[in-house]
């Protein structure tokens, strides 16, 4: 073989040398962009993922070929809660929907902060094809700085936001199905610039929640709920280690030692009304001095709580309580009792002296023991990931988002806002990078003070 010819070779080799690793390096680079941006799942993928099997057993595989699939459905929306009154209250005692979605409690907000913010009521009853009420969505439109957005109603009261539905028609509402209902809801909505659905829980009490299967994105924190059955004794001996509760005896006898201890649960209307002001005004004061943000901020929430606490109508389900020390509250809850579950959504407690016998503890432990004591089924510790929520807990659940632009200019607000979440989802999963945001929250407002 020539000189020439050699060298001909050796550069044809260095070719294909260098072809190949381009070849290798693209493939890398494909398997990479593949790991980190996955294909997008169809809609019965997602809604299979969106269904907790322990929950569900065969509901996904029900939906494969279910028969009776609700196809014929129609809307009929309304723009007054009292309009709607008869029909939601008759529904929502018969069929699934969590707490937050009663009529007394939207109603009650729609009032206060809803007409304060001027949110347009797109209240959605969803009948079959024999005219039979089978779900109901409290929707709403809100008019935000980049348009109108279309969300659940009662921000920021409902923790949990969800339809209240059938359960049969939950079950039988295949993705297809489901998709063509959101569709028409949709339409109804008319002119929206995008959508943003929160706070969607997975399940609604025992039965998964189908608005789940929509949510592409979840929040950054999540719900947790134990499940209450036997004797508290028992329960509590079985939950904590006999450390535990001998620590916590001592604390109870500290606190006892140092004057009056009185638990209280307020039954007139007016010491419902104070104590429910109490709970807002410590609850301010806890966040602030944590350095938390401040959803209770708005003085439109006094009003709502107030009102909510006093009403006859929500007696039988709103439960305020509170532990006093020599007549102070040192330590009080604002929740809701519906189904069989009790919703502890404003616990607060005072600082001071008494704080190191955990006066907060000594409350909870009171509420739970009634519970037992009520034959209530759960407690459910709503939303957030708090250290004591985890050990107390047997079940937690993520929260859906749906967010979705409809124009251009929703565009804008859909990537201002999934970018502030992915921020604090980022910050509140970094322990040291919390703390240091929370002190320059709580700096802030120290210098604005």
């Amino acid at each position: 073989m020539t000189q020439s010819m050699l060298e001909k070779t050796r550069k044809l080799s260095g070719l294909h040398r260098d072809g190949l690793a381009r070849d290798a390096r693209a493939s890398r680079k494909t398997r990479r962009r593949a790991a980190k941006d996955p294909p997008r799942a169809s809609f019965d993928e997602r809604l299979a993922a969106a269904r907790p099997a322990e929950i569900l057993g065969s509901v996904v595989a029900q939906d494969a070929g279910a028969p009776h699939a609700p196809r014929d459905v129609t809307l009929a929306v309304q723009r007054s809660f009292a309009m709607a009154r008869a029909d939601w209250e008759a529904f929502q005692d018969r069929h699934a929907c969590t707490a937050f979605q009663r009529h007394d409690w939207l109603s009650a907000w729609h009032e206060t902060l809803g007409k304060a913010v001027g949110i347009e009521l797109l209240l959605v009853f969803v009948h079959d094809r024999d005219a039979v009420l089978r779900m109901i969505l409290p929707l709403g439109i809100e008019q935000g700085v980049f348009g109108r957005a279309l969300v659940w109603l009662g921000a920021p009261v409902c923790d949990y936001n969800a339809p209240l539905v059938d359960a049969d028609f939950a079950r039988r509402l295949t993705p297809h199905a489901l998709e063509r209902l959101w569709r028409q809801v949709l339409a109804q909505a008319g002119d929206i610039d995008y959508v943003h659905l929160t706070r969607q829980p997975e399940v609604i009490g025992a039965l998964a929640n189908p608005f789940s299967a929509l949510c592409r994105e979840w929040e950054p924190f999540s719900a947790h709920t134990m499940a209450m059955s036997g004797a508290w004794e028992d329960f509590y001996a079985a939950r904590r280690a006999a450390k535990t509760r001998r620590r916590q005896r001592e604390k109870d006898r500290r606190l006892r030692r140092m004057g009056a201890v009185e638990f209280v649960w307020p039954e007139n209307a007016e010491e419902r009304r104070n104590l429910a002001l109490e709970i807002l005004k410590l609850k301010r004061e806890q966040l602030i001095a944590s350095g938390s943000t401040n959803p209770f901020a708005p003085r439109e929430l006094d009003e709502f709580f107030a009102n909510v606490a006093a009403a006859p109508a929500a007696a039988g389900v709103v439960r305020l309580a509170a532990l006093k020390l020599d007549g102070d509250v040192i330590a009080a809850v604002f929740g809701l009792e519906h189904k069989g579950c009790f919703y502890y959504v404003v616990p607060v407690y005072r600082s001071g002296e008494f704080s190191r016998c955990s006066p907060g503890n000594i409350l909870l432990h009171h509420l739970l023991e009634r519970g037992f004591a009520a034959g209530l089924t759960s407690f459910d510790f709503t939303i957030g990931d708090e250290s004591y929520k985890k050990e107390w807990s047997d079940r937690s659940q993520r929260l859906g988002v749906l967010l979705s632009p409809r124009t251009a200019r929703g565009a804008i607000a859909v990537f201002l806002i999934r970018h502030a979440r992915a921020l604090k989802g980022f910050i509140k999963a970094r322990p040291r990078l919390y703390h240091l945001a929370r002190r320059a929250l709580r700096l802030k407002r120290s210098l604005i003070a």
